[in-house]
């Protein structure tokens, strides 16, 4: 097990560092696509589902680790939220392409999650590691709802059709910043690395903060580019 989350580890990492690096392309990617979403683990047709399922509830009833559990409830708590307020795409839309192809990948990365937490030992918990507990619950939350907040009024014109919470985003990051709700999803996946404090999940988190920063990059230079009077004293993220 080591010796595959070794490899796991650095072809994240890889992969991260790739994207980087590689070309930018020529079109916006809408950030709420990467999320990972419930119905990952719905699609009953698919065999990697049934893995999930299966490995989902080996992680919740039979884990040793608590801090495993609040992490796979934190993590479904906020993929069944992004399903209740998202506004469903339409089956010929481009999101919805974008949605399908990245399917594949999203279930995987999930089922790569679960068993991780899964595998997790169970550890007595010192002070320090209940500060990074917190720490990485309270970052995860304050990074999900922030994103949650833009989407609504960059993406959706400010009107999500179910609301479970009022929508508070601090507007005036706007005037320095071109893509806060990136920002907030790499917030995020920072907050759930220091939770769960795995290195697997470390290495996973950095290749994901990877691809927003690199779908960050190439908005703010789009929209530089479209009307550089707005954009151009502005940044991508901080």
């Amino acid at each position: 097990m080591n010796s595959l989350e070794h490899s796991l580890s650095v072809g994240f990492i890889m992969l991260g560092v790739w994207r980087l690096y590689s070309k930018e392309p020529n079109f916006v990617v809408t950030p709420y696509i990467d999320d990972l979403r419930s119905n990952v683990l719905f699609n009953m047709q698919n065999p990697l589902v049934r893995l999930i399922q299966s490995t989902l509830l080996m992680s919740i009833l039979l884990c040793p680790s608590i801090k495993a559990k609040i992490a796979v409830v934190t993590l479904l708590a906020s993929m069944w939220i992004d399903d209740y307020q998202y506004p469903r795409p339409a089956s010929h839309s481009v999101e919805r392409r974008q949605i399908n192809s990245r399917e594949t990948p999203m279930e995987i990365a999930t089922f790569i999650i679960l068993v991780k937490l899964l595998y997790m030992q169970h550890v007595e918990f010192s002070l320090f590691a209940i500060i990074k507990l917190l720490l990485g619950f309270h970052m995860f939350w304050i990074g999900y709802f922030g994103k949650l907040d833009f989407d609504e009024v960059l993406w959706f014109n400010g009107a999500y059709e179910r609301r479970i919470r009022p929508g508070e985003p601090d507007l005036m990051q706007l005037n320095t910043i071109t893509c806060p709700e990136y920002r907030y999803r790499i917030i995020q996946w920072i907050g759930f690395a220091i939770l769960v404090d795995e290195q697997l999940i470390y290495c996973f988190s950095y290749c994901a903060g990877c691809f927003l920063i690199k779908y960050a990059n190439t908005r703010h230079r789009l929209s530089v580019r479209s009307n550089p009077e707005i954009f151009g004293t502005l940044r991508a993220l901080w």
